[in-house]
């Protein structure tokens, strides 16, 4: 959310359930008014595949859209990730100009429409030892090494299945491989087919990530293509 100029009064997701393989959850429209369009897309499958599904027009009180999505599972916590897209003159700034992707289907009269772009990390079980709750993150108001991430795995094969971490601990330490500025980031490579391997700095919660890639591991790249992607701190 950093990167966006447009902030929603409220998360215009609700969790509705929450187990080990899948999450059920409600997408409302955040606004005071209609939106002219809006576009969701969320693993649909065991495999990570991905599918794309718009409202036109979003109206300000409709039905809340229901989605039950696939979580990559882990150790500790089973997630999703949730990328959502609302097109509107009136209601996005005119500064947003995220591009919805081609499998969504857009249609020509959004070309030229203010586009605002969020993408949630949605928990399919409770981070809370104690107390059960619904645990909703946004990933964009992570530094930007923490979206390019995001983006970057959308290109590469997802496992079901991330690999083993020890509970109550990153996937990958900023103590053994620190970035940043104060050095509290941890580096992490990434591997896709259009970039190649790629160094991105991201803070340690966000490290789990790669445990679903196999590709991937902990610390800068060695060797391979590409190049680095840090996140400059204030």
């Amino acid at each position: 959310m950093a990167d966006a100029a447009t902030a929603f009064p409220f998360p215009p997701i609700s969790i509705v359930s929450q187990d080990d393989k899948t999450v059920t959850f409600n997408i409302v429209n955040p606004f005071e008014s209609d939106v002219f369009a809006m576009y969701y897309q969320f693993p649909a499958a065991v495999s990570g595949n991905t599918k794309c599904f718009s409202e036109s027009p979003f109206t300000y009180c409709p039905e809340p859209v229901n989605v039950t999505a696939h979580c990559m599972t882990a150790s500790e916590y089973s997630l999703t990730i949730v990328d959502i897209w609302f097109v509107d003159e009136s209601v996005v700034d005119s500064s947003d100009k995220d591009k919805v992707p081609d499998c969504c289907h857009p249609g020509d009269d959004i070309e030229d429409k203010p586009t605002v772009l969020y993408t949630f990390k949605v928990y399919c079980q409770s981070k809370c030892e104690h107390e059960r709750r619904n645990v909703l993150e946004l990933t964009d108001d992570r530094p930007k090494g923490t979206k390019d991430l995001n983006e970057a795995l959308k290109d590469g094969n997802v496992a079901s299945e991330g690999r083993g971490v020890e509970k109550g601990s990153p996937y990958c330490s900023a103590m053994d491989y620190p970035c940043g500025a104060d050095g509290h980031f941890v580096n992490v490579c990434h591997y896709s087919t259009k970039e190649g391997y790629q160094t991105y700095c991201v803070p340690e919660s966000d490290s789990d990530v790669i445990s679903y890639m196999p590709k991937d591991y902990c610390g800068p790249c060695v060797g391979g293509f590409g190049g680095t992607k840090e996140s400059v701190l204030a």
